[in-house]
């Protein structure tokens, strides 16, 4: 005895209707996967994106109307209420965050207990995630901090991007840490038509570059003493993607980081008076505009888990 036809259901349309579904959850898995993977913290709209606070939408500029960077540049020097507002307690104190009640110096601080608990160790110096940690760009140390050009030196800068007080290049500030006072390295942030004129980057500063898919940018640094080094390169546009190599004075390599669809980071060690250069290369793009990024560079001043010798030192 057959079945009714109203109730009989072709194969193979059943069969088509369940790829159709298959396929349908398999796309929206990946997609889900893709924007996932894109607002992670190096992914492309995470915090070291180009929509992030290092990119061009934020503080930071030499071009941009809103920039910050740029209304501070303007006023010029300002280090006389500088040295008034570090007296009131300001970024550049003792109680700023380059002072011992600061995110640098966890181990060391007198509210340790505290703190060390909000400091995971993938944020610390040797962790997976240092380039977003308080170590990285987006620390104190980094450009959006007080040593950078948006921060409380107060001082002016010269066309080059080098500070300049009383005449002279300033390349460190003194900031109280405890009962003693340590030199922090500024962080410059370099004209790009004037960086090659500069011999010696220093370990802590920032710069803007174009580059195409046929070159690689170069970027000679050499360090003052043995410390670690954060080295990011920051996208001016979401759809570009840039590899960073890392060589010592005599062309070897180093390190390398070239993942694609992420921004990549180098933290690693340097030693003190051996010349390194910094290369940036462009791994992919899905526009036709300008291969545009930013380079930004942070040295710690110390080597991993030894922030102490900062405070034995001096």
């Amino acid at each position: 005895m057959g079945l009714n036809p109203r109730f009989q259901t072709p194969r193979p349309i059943c069969r088509q209707r369940f790829l159709n579904v298959m396929i349908l959850l398999a796309l929206l898995g990946t997609l889900g996967l893709g924007v996932k993977a894109q607002t992670q913290p190096l992914g492309p709209y995470g915090p070291l994106g180009a929509y992030g606070p290092l990119g061009t939408l934020g503080p930071l500029g030499q071009a941009t109307p809103w920039s910050v960077s740029r209304l501070i540049e303007s006023i010029g020097s300002w280090y006389a209420f500088q040295s008034t507002l570090t007296a009131l307690g300001g970024p550049l104190s003792s109680e700023g965050p380059l002072g011992l009640k600061g995110p640098l110096y966890v181990d060391q601080s007198p509210l340790r207990e505290q703190y060390r608990p909000f400091v995971p160790d993938s944020l610390k110096l040797g962790g997976a995630l240092v380039a977003v940690g308080p170590f990285g760009p987006l620390g104190p140390l980094g450009p959006l901090g007080p040593l950078g050009p948006v921060g409380a030196h107060g001082f002016a800068r010269n066309n080059r991007g080098e500070y300049i007080h009383e005449g002279q290049v300033q390349r460190t500030i003194e900031v109280q840490v405890g009962d003693k006072f340590i030199p922090y390295e500024l962080v410059e942030y370099y004209n790009k038509n004037t960086i090659d004129e500069i011999a010696d980057l220093g370990t802590s500063y920032m710069v803007d570059g174009v580059i195409d898919a046929t070159r690689s940018r170069e970027y000679k640094s050499i360090s003052k003493y043995d410390q670690t080094v954060t080295i990011v390169v920051v996208p001016e546009k979401s759809l570009d993607s840039f590899a960073i190599e890392l060589r010592d004075q005599d062309g070897q390599l180093l390190r390398k980081k070239d993942n694609s669809g992420e921004i990549n980071f180098i933290s690693t060690e340097v030693s003190a008076d051996q010349p390194f250069s910094i290369s940036v290369r462009l791994l992919s793009s899905l526009h036709f505009f300008s291969k545009s990024f930013r380079l930004i560079v942070v040295g710690t001043g110390f080597v991993a888990n030894s922030c102490s010798r900062l405070l034995d030192s001096h």
